[in-house]
Formats: structure tokens, C-alpha cells, sequence
């Protein structure tokens, strides 16, 4: 579980932002979803919370250098295509809209926070409740 986190966290937006800085869709549709997607995706990474085994900011991290990547790779690349040229454009097309509707499905389900269970799982009662209590440590280093 701590690995699959781990690569989330860690590998999956890395990849996405490298992907767009090293290898760009030479087309305007491809670029639009590719850069629709990782920025869904990155969203709902930072929304589902689970930032737990990495700094607080490094979903802050990962925005700006997806915005600096996507400024770069704009200004650096002429898109005079609009719609991909090969079949294996169009497959990276319905790829990347398939991605997106996974990831932004996981983003909008984050919005509601977690669910507390239907039923008490565990009821706990405090014990020391209407009486005089002493409590002591018998010495020990605990």
C-alpha cells in the first residue's frame, strides 16, 4: 500500500509533466487534452489528501512546474496542425479523454470529503466518569 502511494504521489505526476516537457503533441487537440488531463490529474491528487508520506508542498510544486513546463513547451512549439495526423495520434486522443474522465471522477468524488460509516464501528465509553479516580505511575519509565 505504501509503494502504490509512493508511486502516485511520485511517479504518475512526474511522468505526466516530463511527458509534456521532453515528448509534446505536435497538434493543437492532442496538446489541449494532454495538458486538460495532467492538470485534472494533478488536481486530484493534491484533492484526495494523501500528500501524507510527502511535504505539504509538493503538490504546490508540481503545479508551478507544470505551468512553467506548459509556458515553455508553448512558446518553444509551432501547433499548425489542429487534429492528429496518424491512428496512433488518435489512439493517444481517446487515451488521454479516458484518463481524464477517470481522474476527474476521483477529483470530484474528493470534494466530498471523506464518509463516516454507516453504523458505530466501535462504541467507546469513558470509564472514569461520576466518581473521585486517582490515577498513579508505578515508577516505571513509560
Amino acid at each position: 500500500m505504501i509503494m502504490f502511494l509512493i508511486l502516485t504521489q511520485l511517479v504518475i505526476p512526474l511522468v505526466l509533466i516530463s511527458w509534456l516537457a521532453i515528448a509534446p503533441p505536435c497538434n493543437l487537440l492532442s496538446m489541449s487534452l494532454q495538458s486538460l488531463v495532467t492538470a485534472i490529474i494533478l488536481l486530484a491528487i493534491a484533492r484526495i489528501r494523501i500528500w501524507s508520506f510527502l511535504l505539504w508542498w509538493t503538490p504546490y510544486v508540481y503545479g508551478i512546474l507544470f505551468v512553467v513546463t506548459l509556458v515553455i513547451v508553448l512558446r518553444r512549439q509551432k501547433l499548425q496542425r489542429k487534429f492528429p495526423a496518424s491512428w496512433l495520434g488518435w489512439i493517444a486522443v481517446i487515451a488521454f479523454v479516458a484518463f481524464g474522465v477517470v481522474a476527474g471522477n476521483e477529483a470530484i468524488g474528493s470534494r466530498a470529503g471523506p464518509f463516516p460509516p454507516s453504523i458505530t464501528a466501535v462504541d467507546l465509553a469513558f470509564p472514569l466518569r461520576g466518581s473521585n479516580y486517582l490515577i498513579l505511575n508505578g515508577g516505571s519509565d513509560i
